[in-house]
């Protein structure tokens, strides 16, 4: 029965596993080019790259010391002053 748990474990790790190492990892000029995306969509409260490229289960922690949840940290994004 042990040794059951123990070869379903193994089987459960391996496809975990194969499933996360077959993404395809960032480049650098891709992490530039989303970072800049994400200064840009500051100032005209531009939500879309922040939905894009934060997961949904995220926490996000600002300046203040404020916590966020994606749904908060959205909602936050507001347009600048002028």
């Amino acid at each position: 029965m042990i040794l059951m748990k123990q070869i379903t474990l193994i089987k459960f790790l391996f496809v975990a596993t194969s499933v996360c190492a077959a993404d395809v990892p960032i480049t650098q000029d891709d992490l530039v080019r989303r970072t800049q995306e994400l200064y840009d969509a500051v100032v005209p409260a531009n939500q879309a790259p922040w939905k894009k490229y934060f997961a949904d289960d995220c926490i996000f922690a600002d300046e203040k010391g404020r916590v966020f949840d994606k749904p908060k940290l959205i909602a936050d994004i507001t347009p600048l002053p002028t």
